[in-house]
């Protein structure tokens, strides 16, 4: 090789140290001096959980590290600093938590496989006769595909090749924009209407249960999030054919060319029967958690066992162990380790206090300025971190502990801050399915940043005012009153610093 090539070839590789990697190098020195020099009686454990908290914001906000591997080595540095022990680092990976989006990854697998998600995606978009009909019957199609399947990229590569069918046979650019921005949308919208429907949601209620000792369980989170996720998908999509669509071609009908493009499935399988059937009582089981006790992350793995049975199930258990999405099962174990530091070391409740006093929050008097200010916060925290899942460890342990500060029901807060942070559309970065369909387009992106913007610009205060109307009108009158059912030792582990590792 030239002396050239590999000149070329090195500047290929090598890392640009870019103005924005200067400032995180920057704000991280900052973190690790605080350690020492910030004021006020936080214990040694607490400046050292806040630190590495502090360094994994800054990592997933202004590098290009992968998530998880922050989340990781934040997490090992508190244990080789003695802030958490070894064991418990090691038993973050076996909370049920983990163990119920394992299960739910490979049942979702099972679902694509079989066939079935394809069929009930046809079975909901045959019958539709003009083109508004059709976006409103692949908003129902995320809406319930958001109640198994865990991972909004998972539903975003089901959704791609009815997607680029549908193009193929629309050959117009501006239906064929309208439908590239819809789907990711919805894709993302409709999550918060399942327990499971994205893993930022079980980070939320993991970190609700160490904070307050109450989670919400399977059929709380459908009764709370469903009607939510249905305005907001339904709603987005009225927006979305109002903003880029005219009136005419939103009544355009649909041709038999486009009937043929969406092949029709054949008879039913049996894998397809098996599935379908092991699927509904997954989910009625979920539902029924309080009756029969049986833990929603055992009912997962009772499901993943079955998809991956033979001679009936359509996956092998090598196969299914593969559907698994495995980099985000670290992230949230880790995430939960850094969550507890905060916690038991006094760092949470620290932080909350500061922010307290430098924000103004605790001077509000009106809760419904409060939950407007949080909304707010969650809302935008799409811009710095690109992450779901990353902004629900980062947000979450704060919020919950805000609202013990004020008064206000933790549970109400966590659920608003699921909501805010599902809300990602701004930017493309913001989620991978936004990415992924941007990237379907034939000869050039299947839409701009600018549509996104403008898009944005309509669907944000939309979704602020809907979060706020749902947090004061609906939420607190489906949750049982609290004061009889926090776990209060660990409420009270919160109020003082941890003086032992």
């Amino acid at each position: 090789m030239s002396t050239t090539t590999m000149q070329t070839s090195n500047q290929q590789t090598l890392p640009r140290f870019s103005g924005r990697n200067g400032l995180a190098l920057l704000l991280a020195m900052a973190a690790i001096a605080a350690l020492y020099w910030l004021p006020g009686d936080l214990s040694a454990n607490g400046r050292m959980a806040l630190g590495a908290f502090a360094l994994a914001i800054i990592g997933w906000t202004l590098t290009d590290l992968n998530d998880t591997v922050v989340a990781l080595v934040a997490a090992l540095g508190l244990v080789f600093a003695h802030t958490i022990g070894a064991d418990r680092f090691f038993a973050s990976i076996g909370e049920s938590v983990v163990w119920l989006m394992i299960g739910a990854f490979i049942v979702a697998r099972a679902l694509n496989q079989s066939g079935l998600a394809a069929r009930f995606t046809f079975a909901i978009t045959r019958r539709a006769r003009s083109v508004g009909q059709l976006f409103y019957g692949l908003t129902a199609v995320l809406l319930i595909t958001a109640l198994v399947i865990p991972s909004t990229s998972a539903r975003a590569a089901l959704l791609a090749p009815v997607y680029l069918a549908m193009t193929a046979a629309f050959q117009n650019e501006r239906l064929n924009r309208a439908l590239a921005i819809a789907l990711p949308v919805n894709i993302l919208l409709t999550a918060i209407g399942s327990l499971v429907g994205a893993g930022a949601h079980l980070v939320i209620n993991d970190t609700l249960g160490q904070l307050v000792g109450n989670r919400f369980s399977f059929m709380e989170w459908l009764l709370l999030g469903l009607p939510f996720a249905a305005i907001s998908a339904f709603g987005s999509t009225w927006m979305i054919l109002r903003i880029f669509l005219t009136r005419q071609e939103r009544s355009l009908r649909l041709t038999d060319h486009l009937q043929q493009q969406l092949a029709a499935p054949g008879a039913w399988t049996r894998q397809e029967r098996y599935v379908g059937l092991v699927t509904l009582v997954l989910a009625a089981l979920w539902m029924t958690e309080t009756w029969h006790g049986i833990d929603n992350a055992l009912v997962a793995l009772m499901g993943a066992l079955a998809v991956s049975l033979p001679p009936f199930g359509p996956l092998k258990f090598k196969d299914a162990a593969k559907a698994v999405e495995w980099e985000m099962i670290l992230f949230v174990a880790a995430s939960l380790a850094l969550s507890e530091a905060l916690v038991m070391s006094g760092a949470g409740r620290w932080l909350v206090d500061l922010l307290l006093v430098q924000s103004g929050l605790s001077s509000l008097e009106s809760k419904l300025a409060i939950l407007a200010g949080v909304a707010a916060i969650t809302l935008t925290a799409h811009l710095y971190i690109t992450s779901r899942s990353a902004r629900g460890a980062a947000l979450a342990p704060l919020i919950v502990l805000l609202a013990l500060s004020l008064g206000i029901d933790p549970r109400i807060m966590a659920f608003v801050t699921a909501a805010g942070i599902g809300y990602c559309i701004t930017l493309a970065v913001s989620a991978k399915p936004l990415t992924m369909f941007q990237q379907l387009g034939s000869d050039r992106p299947a839409y701009s940043a600018g549509d996104l913007a403008r898009l944005s610009g309509v669907l944000a205060p939309f979704h602020l005012g809907l979060i706020v109307v749902f947090a004061v009108f609906y939420w607190p009158h489906l949750l049982p009153p609290l004061a009889a059912q926090p776990d209060q030792a660990a409420v009270q582990r919160t109020a003082a610093p941890a003086t032992q590792p």
